[in-house]
């Protein structure tokens, strides 16, 4: 349940929600169009004048000899007033005239003796209510928008976007770019970049042939602030989201935890001169309580664990090594943020705009998860602390009746950390259940210092038909990390009686700086990507305009990573070409892009529009940062199990209480390298899509997106040595590696390398109606495939190799389908408003179905021996057995009782299985693929009822999710 109260002058009635995946116009509004007499004559020399209502800025433009004129930069939605004057003509006047800032306005004006308007374009924001007023919220309801449910193990609400690894997204406001471009997810703790209040609307772009966008394969999340006009307005605000209000789903018995989400906030903004200079501020604090599912004490949970056997393990920790692995009943996920915000928008003349902002959003996030078969004590989380620091300053100017330029600078300081209890990271995978223990080893030495520095310029030209654009946007990055992987050991073990009885674990691990102590043995670099644009908009004939240009990218990396001269030196290393002090020669890259919007019957009501282009993704800095973090001259992560070892713990120090081989230089150690030819991530994008206007304010559109990779993501360990010998497996045979290495002195060497393999696909089909009557809606379904040879889900080089599930080996990945793999989604709102003199009631009724997410099956053991990292870890998916001749016979005890199970019950049971999981059928007697099966089809309705009252507004929220 939802309840939100708000006072004072203004209220927050609706966020104003606006997705375009058209031909983009920039950041800003435009209106523009011709100035006609009645003979149809066009005119020159007409001066148009609109004005912002709210804030009283003034944009002024002159008609062209061809009769166009073009208003550009427009920062607000309005209100506006337009007013045209011309000598020998009536004066022509509009008011209430709105700018949607997905795609320019158009507005045609015939001045004549006695009349003043022949055409009024259609104006207007989509107006969508959100849940929690987050841009996860808004851009929910593009289509092709598919939210992720754990498939990178991050914050639930990500999204991705046609097929796209949602790491490829780029989240701006007003242009501005508001993420941590080190490639960590900005939402590690939930923050909501902007409060509630200063979000103004939101645009989400797929593929924008405009070359002033770019830096993003996923999708352009672009949200508009808020700002100051000519009224003092004030707003506080309250959410509350209770479990109450959730429904459980039809047939689902595993109970729903109880949860709560709060959000209070206050903003004001005005005049601080009328006409000339406004302030905009607002701050909000959000809460979020949600116990953990699974509870292994709790019936009909879902948990497979055995209590008896948890408080076996806390109570046998406690009593050896004094140390408390906390609970595993009622434990709760805790959030909590702070967002603030401040804008001044200053009017210095008629052709001149200044704007600073400046905003901070922090936040704590306590982070644990479990499954069904997956276990994790409260001690073994890990907190993630978030704190940024934005400040923008833009300078709008008009330099001519024909040209205006934009500049824009910003400066961005983000710190992360982690902090997890200071015990070695203990897990114990046994049958089909895996146990967590002691610290998360990801989070033992795990924090980001960044800072940011961009400069933009825009230089616009409108003469002839053309809009001619000429630009630069930089980016200046310094940036300080530290990643000690295991800092404090790992420990990996077979059994949960191998753990108790103090037996040498399976698996060992630990990562330690060669200064010794407990230095953290932090990396720093230093880069830029740089890059220039130029492109026309030209209205080639009056239906058919056509945006072309080229944007070419230049990306620098100003520091190198540390010589290992034994590493470098030796003809492993000249083998291949790699050296730990050696970057990739990144050479500029080139982005050519068409695209066209035309009027097919000349009287708008159908509009083709489609191009292709090529788009790059940022520097993946955190994947290039693995090869200043493990070169092994700072760093060392050592991996084997010396004779004897038992688990080691130091209360006092519990570092240096972990097992480190005593000549650390000797160590074998982890290398991480990059291919000297690598590029960064590039693709061929494309559409075409069919807009058309239907009666009842509706438009329908049908759009195909395509994409195709030219240089991906990829990684290869050139450590491991061919295979040796042949395992068979069913009618089929993969190539045994025995974990053997090349070189000795090191484990794994991960290189970061280039694929050309992977595409993807979409289509839409939409029905969407504008407000009018009092009511809006919309219904759209999406249907795609995205296939991928790694989907890079993770930051270290290691994890992301040994991820890329296979048949083959680790090294020889297939291409399959992706985890960011769409399948089908429909996405449908209705919203009705009801009105009388002092009352308003919105009724918001939303459906959402969509493919479940992918998964692969797995052994739960490295059955092709790609090294000794992934001896214990599921790193091939399995095939699928037809014949009792295919098994071997087992034992098993259930209850304490003993048995055997012999090969012909074993294939009845996995016929059973298959029985009822249909998509294994078209496996049999065949090897699986990675991410081959899907999850049953989802359904959420969710329903939001606003009340307004006088300057009281009060909304209750019901949520179903039927799973």
């Amino acid at each position: 349940m939802v309840w939100l109260h708000e006072k004072k002058i203004f209220m927050l009635y609706f966020l104003l929600f606006a997705v375009s995946n058209a031909l983009p116009q920039g950041i800003a509004g435009t209106i523009n169009g011709t100035i006609r007499n009645s003979k149809g004559e066009l005119l020159a020399g007409a001066l148009i004048k609109v004005t912002c209502i709210p804030t009283g800025f003034v944009y002024t433009a002159v008609s062209r000899s061809d009769g166009t004129y073009s208003l550009a930069n427009l920062k607000n939605s309005g209100p506006y007033r337009m007013v045209v004057t011309l000598k020998r003509y009536q004066a022509f006047s509009a008011s209430n005239i709105q700018v949607d800032f997905k795609r320019p306005l158009k507005k045609n004006v015939i001045l004549k003796a006695n009349a003043d308007v022949l055409h009024k374009a259609a104006s207007g924001l989509w107006r969508i209510p959100a849940s929690t007023n987050t841009y996860q919220d808004m851009a929910f309801f593009t289509p092709q928008a598919t939210p992720l449910l754990g498939a990178t193990g991050s914050n639930p609400l990500d999204l991705s976007f046609a097929g796209q690894s949602n790491k490829y997204n780029l989240f701006t406001i007003d242009g501005a770019k508001a993420v941590n471009t080190y490639g960590l997810f900005l939402n590690s703790t939930n923050i909501n970049p902007l409060p509630s209040a200063s979000m103004r609307s939101l645009k989400v772009l797929l593929s924008p042939y405009d070359v002033s966008y770019g830096r993003f394969l996923g999708a352009d999340i672009n949200a508009v602030s808020n700002r100051g006009g000519n009224e003092l307005r004030g707003t506080a605000y309250v959410f509350i989201q209770e479990q109450k209000a959730t429904g459980s789903g039809s047939g689902n018995t595993v109970k729903y935890p109880d949860f709560i989400n709060k959000v209070f906030g206050i903003s004001i903004g005005g005049p601080v001169i009328r006409n000339k200079l406004f302030f905009f501020v607002n701050v909000d604090k959000r809460q979020a309580i949600t116990p953990l599912q699974y509870d292994p004490t709790q019936a009909n949970s879902g948990s497979k664990f055995d209590p008896g056997v948890l408080q076996g393990l806390q109570n046998y920790v406690k009593n050896k090594y004094g140390f408390d692995i906390g609970g595993y009943a009622g434990i709760e996920r805790t959030n909590s943020t702070t967002s603030a915000f401040g804008r001044i928008d200053w009017d210095i003349n008629t052709k001149n705009k200044l704007t600073f902002r400046t905003s901070y959003f922090g936040g704590d996030n306590f982070n644990i998860t479990r499954s069904p078969t997956n276990i994790v004590f409260d001690n073994s989380a890990y907190t993630i602390k978030t704190r940024t620091y934005s400040t923008v300053l833009e300078l709008n100017s008009l330099l001519s009746i024909h040209s205006s330029n934009l500049f824009r600078v910003y400066y961005n300081y983000v710190n992360n950390e982690r902090n997890t209890p200071a015990f070695p990271s203990v897990i114990i995978p046994q049958g089909s259940l895996t146990y967590n223990l002691g610290g998360d080893g990801f989070s033992d030495a795990n924090s980001l210092a960044q800072k940011d520095f961009n400069m933009v310029d825009y230089f616009t030209l409108n003469k002839g038909g053309h809009i001619i654009t000429l630009g630069t946007d930089n980016d200046f990055y310094v940036l300080r990390n530290v990643f000690l992987q295991n800092f404090y050991g790992y420990y990996l073990y077979r059994s949960v009686e191998a753990f108790e009885s103090n037996a040498t674990p399976a698996t060992y691990s630990v990562g330690y700086s060669t200064k010794g102590g407990a230095d953290l043995a932090p990396d720093v670099m230093r880069v830029a990507q740089l890059a220039v644009f130029g492109q026309d908009v030209w209205q080639l004939t009056a239906r058919l305009k056509v945006t072309y240009g080229l944007r070419v990218d230049k990306p620098l990396i100003l520091n190198n990573p540390e010589n290992n001269p034994g590493f470098n030196s030796s003809i492993f290393a000249s083998l291949y070409g790699v050296a730990t002090n050696k970057n990739p020669q990144l050479a500029p890259v080139i982005s050519p892009r068409i695209g066209f919007n035309y009027d097919v019957f000349g009287d708008n009501p159908s509009r083709l529009r489609g191009g292709a282009g090529l788009f790059i993704a940022d520097m993946p800095y955190i994947l290039l940062s693995n090869q200043y973090a493990n070169n092994g001259v700072n760093s060392i992560i050592f991996t084997g199990v010396p004779a004897g070892l038992t688990l080691r713990y130091n209360p006092s120090q519990p570092h240096l209480g972990a097992y480190i081989p005593p000549a650390a230089a000797a160590a074998p150690t982890e290398i991480d390298v990059t291919d000297p030819n690598f590029k960064l991530p590039k693709e061929l994008h494309a559409n075409l899509a069919l807009d058309r206007t239907l009666p009842w304010d509706m438009i329908g559109t049908f759009e195909v997106l395509y994409s195709k990779k030219i240089t991906g993501i990829l990684y290869r360990n050139l450590n491991l040595a061919a295979a040796d010998s042949a395992v068979a497996i069913g009618n089929t045979t993969r190539p045994f590696y025995n974990s053997t290495y090349l070189n000795k002195n090191y484990t794994d060497v991960i290189e970061l390398t280039n694929t050309n393999k992977g595409y993807s696909f979409d289509l839409t089909v939409q029905l969407k109606k504008q407000i009018t009557g009092g009511w809006s809606g919309m219904v759209a379904y999406t249907f795609g495939h995205s296939y991928s040879v790694n989907d890079v889900v993770g930051t270290s080089s290691l994890s992301n190799w040994r991820t890329a599930y296979a048949v083959n080996g680790l090294n020889n990945p297939a291409e399959s389908n992706s985890a960011y793999d769409p399948g089908s989604r429909i996405i449908a709102y209705f919203l009705k408003t009801l009105t009388s003199k002092r009352f308003a009631t919105n009724i918001l009724l939303i459906y959402s179905g969509q493919t479940g997410q992918r998964y692969s099956y797995l052994y739960n053991y490295n059955i092709t021996g790609d090294g000794t990292s992934t001896r214990y870890l599921p790193s091939n998916v399995v095939y699928i057995p037809t014949d009792a001749s295919q098994f071997v016979p087992f034992s098993r005890s259930v209850n304490g009782i003993s048995s055997t199970v012999s090969p012909v019950q074993q294939l009845a049971d996995l016929q059973a299985y298959i029985g009822q999981n249909p998509a294994l059928q078209k496996f049999e007697g065949k090897n699986t693929a990675r991410n081959s099966f899907t999850m049953p089809w989802e359904n959420h309705f969710d329903l939001k009822v606003n009340e307004r009252i006088a300057t009281i507004k009060i909304s209750i929220c019901s949520w179903v999710s039927i799973l």
